[in-house]
């Protein structure tokens, strides 16, 4: 894929030490020594900060930008500066990644999030970024997150369309990961029964190859061939701009916080 065409990657993980042999295996086989991996807990601003901090001092050249994490926690977490883990994880700390990192963009470079059909099943709310705790629906949450980060895609894609920054989702389907697991009682019988369904990482991937290559812009690409517009119900909806402006006041908060204590 992306090493075996030769680029420079680097591989932001959460637990390096398990990054570390994947990343060596994946040297090994493409013979390409340019992919490093740093640490990144994308659902702490802290750690979101260090690591863009360490992306300016070393003074990289962001060709790609691919937002890839997620989660959907079984039950309502808060992470250490008191975020809700699953929308900390999914669009709070990849909104905040993104501005920190633009300055560093390429002229034509390109932004991909990663979003997801859940999205469809909920509407805007305007406590999605402080919903009640008793309220939590792992589903829903994930779903809220999924919508928030579309939301985002489409919003910056308004403002950087005229800087030459390509900003794109992408919707790879279910996919085989762990994050399937619901660690309930049915998880066996859904493993035999659903999982043969579901795409392998790999195939999942060759949609983000896609969207890379592509001159499109503000399309959410799925599928072996499917590349369509964002709608223009949220391309267009003042929710977008509210959520935007709304995120970026709680971040600045958080971090004020963190500055003064």
């Amino acid at each position: 894929m992306l090493a075996n065409q030769g680029h420079a990657i680097i591989m932001a993980c959460r637990n390096v030490q398990k990054a570390i042999p994947i990343c060596r295996q994946i040297i090994a086989q493409t013979d390409n020594a340019e992919i490093e991996v740093w640490q990144l807990d994308i659902s702490s601003l802290k750690s979101v900060q260090n690591f863009a901090q360490k992306a300016q001092n070393e003074n990289i050249t962001i060709a790609a930008l691919i937002n890839n994490a997620a989660t959907m926690n079984p039950t309502c977490t808060l992470t250490a500066e008191g975020l809700e883990c699953t929308m900390a994880t999914n669009y709070i700390g990849v909104f905040w990644l993104t501005q920190l990192l633009l300055p560093q963009m390429a002229e034509e470079g390109s932004i991909l999030n990663t979003v997801s059909l859940m999205s469809r099943f909920v509407k805007p709310n305007k406590q999605i970024l402080d919903f009640p705790p008793r309220k939590y629906s792992r589903m829903r949450q994930y779903s809220f997150s999924k919508m928030a980060l579309l939301y985002f895609t489409a919003e910056l894609h308004k403002q950087l369309i005229n800087k030459n920054i390509r900003v794109n989702a992408i919707d790879p389907g279910v996919v085989n990961t762990s994050m399937l697991s619901m660690q309930k009682w049915f998880d066996p019988l859904a493993n035999i029964l659903f999982r043969p369904f579901t795409k392998e990482p790999k195939n999942a991937a060759q949609i983000t190859l896609r969207a890379l290559a592509s001159s499109q812009n503000g399309c959410v690409f799925s599928g072996k061939s499917k590349c369509k517009q964002i709608d223009n119900q949220i391309l267009n909806a003042d929710y977008g701009k509210w959520l935007y402006n709304e995120t970026d006041k709680l971040i600045l908060k958080i971090i004020k916080s963190q500055n003064n204590g």
